[in-house]
């Protein structure tokens, strides 16, 4: 007979790989490479990473549509900073949080006139 801890245990299981599933797929859709050796904190923190980044980029002017060209295009030299970093094969999750928060800060510590709003003004109505 299964004890009430051993289902519980179990479901908590389920409900773990669902979340994970769920998180690696946004992760995913979003350029970042998911590893199956990924933990469930791992994609957390990766997933706070790449908001942190998409949202510096944004502040910055710039696009994030146009921060990760298609696959195996590349990317404007201009747009260069505005572009995830990509994560390498053998990259461990917090090797690749650590670059990510590094390219955040960079971003950050740029000036604005050094934004995509400077280096491609608004046309005049």
């Amino acid at each position: 007979m299964t004890q009430p801890d051993d289902v519980r245990r179990a479901e908590r299981e389920v409900e773990i790989d669902r979340v994970k599933e769920e998180v690696g797929s946004r992760l995913r859709a979003r350029g970042v490479d998911v590893h199956e050796t990924d933990s469930p904190e791992d994609l957390a923190g990766l997933l706070g990473s790449l908001e942190d980044f998409e949202i510096t980029v944004e502040a910055q002017g710039g696009d994030l549509m146009v921060a990760e060209p298609p696959e195996g295009l590349s990317v404007d030299l201009e747009d260069a900073p505005f572009a995830l970093p990509s994560r390498e094969p053998s990259e461990s999750a917090g090797a690749y949080q650590a670059r990510l928060a590094a390219a955040t800060a960079q971003l950050r510590d740029q000036r604005p006139d050094q934004s995509s709003e400077a280096r491609h003004p608004r046309p005049e109505l």
